[in-house]
C-alpha cells in the first residue's frame, strides 16, 4: 500500500529559551505596573494637595475684599485660564 506521499519531519527543538524569555517579560511587566500605579497614586495626592490648597488660598483672599464687591467666580476663572 502506498503512504499518499506523506514525508513526515520530527523536530527537536528547544524552546526552553523562550519560554525563560516570556517568564522574565512577564515579570518585568509585573514589575513595571507597580511602579506605574504608585508613580499615578503618587501624582493624584499632589495634584489633590495642590487644588486644596488653591481653594484655601482663594478663601482667604476674598475675605481681604471686605465689603467691595468681587465677583470671585469671575477671578478665579481668569486666574485658572492664565495658568494653563
Amino acid at each position: 500500500m502506498s503512504d499518499g506521499g506523506k514525508i513526515t519531519i520530527k523536530t527537536g527543538l528547544d524552546n526552553s529559551g523562550i519560554e525563560k524569555d516570556l517568564a522574565a517579560m512577564s515579570s518585568l511587566i509585573k514589575g513595571s505596573t507597580a511602579v506605574i500605579g504608585a508613580a499615578m497614586a503618587a501624582a493624584t495626592t499632589a495634584v489633590v494637595g495642590f487644588g486644596s490648597a488653591y481653594e484655601t488660598s482663594m478663601a482667604k483672599a476674598s475675605t481681604l475684599f471686605g465689603d467691595v464687591a468681587v465677583d470671585t467666580e469671575n477671578l478665579n476663572g481668569k486666574i485658572l485660564s492664565l495658568s494653563g
